[in-house]
């Protein structure tokens, strides 16, 4: 399957799911609106599920170099 970037209403780097590394790590909000992912350079990417924005991006660079193996929400999907 392709992807033709150009018939998506977002730029390149607003794309759902893009992250440059392998991802490692996923995990939805309790009501199921953000999707946070973790790559193994270790960024953290947390996006609006319904349409694919990404809202915000954490760079944890320079701790554990293993990359963000696990993401969690609390209780306020924060």
């Amino acid at each position: 399957m392709s992807l033709d970037l150009e018939t998506i209403p977002y730029q390149a780097n607003d794309l759902y799911m893009l992250h440059s590394k392998a991802i490692l790590s996923l995990a939805f909000s309790k009501d199921d609106k953000l999707l946070a992912s973790g790559d193994s350079e270790g960024i953290i990417r947390v996006w609006k599920f319904s349409d694919g924005k990404k809202l915000r991006e954490i760079n944890i660079q320079g701790g554990d170099k293993s990359g963000v193996t696990s993401i969690l929400f609390n209780s306020n999907n924060s």
